[in-house]
C-alpha cells in the first residue's frame, strides 16, 4: 500500500469544493479510499514546509471526483 496527496472534488450541499487529501492505494495503483479531510501539522517547521511540499504538487495531478470514486468503489464491492 502506498499514498500521496490528491485534490478531492467534493459536493456538499449542491456547492462545488476542492479539498487536498491523503488518497491510499493497493500495490496495483487502485485506490483503496482517502482522508475525510486534511490538516497540517508536523513536529517541526521544516516537517511542515515538506508536507506543504507534497500537497502542492497535488495540483500537478489530475482532480479526482468524490462522486465517481464512490460509485467504482461500490461497483467494484458488488462483483
Amino acid at each position: 500500500m502506498f499514498w500521496n496527496h490528491r485534490v478531492l472534488r467534493r459536493y456538499e450541499e449542491g456547492e462545488e469544493f476542492y479539498y487536498i487529501v491523503e488518497v491510499f492505494y493497493n500495490d496495483e495503483g487502485g485506490i483503496l479510499g482517502w482522508s475525510e479531510k486534511e490538516y497540517v501539522f508536523g513536529e517541526t517547521l521544516d516537517e511542515l514546509d515538506t508536507i506543504l511540499v507534497w500537497m502542492k504538487s497535488a495540483l500537478d495531478k489530475p482532480v479526482l471526483d468524490e462522486a465517481e470514486l464512490l460509485a467504482q468503489m461500490d461497483e467494484n464491492n458488488h462483483e
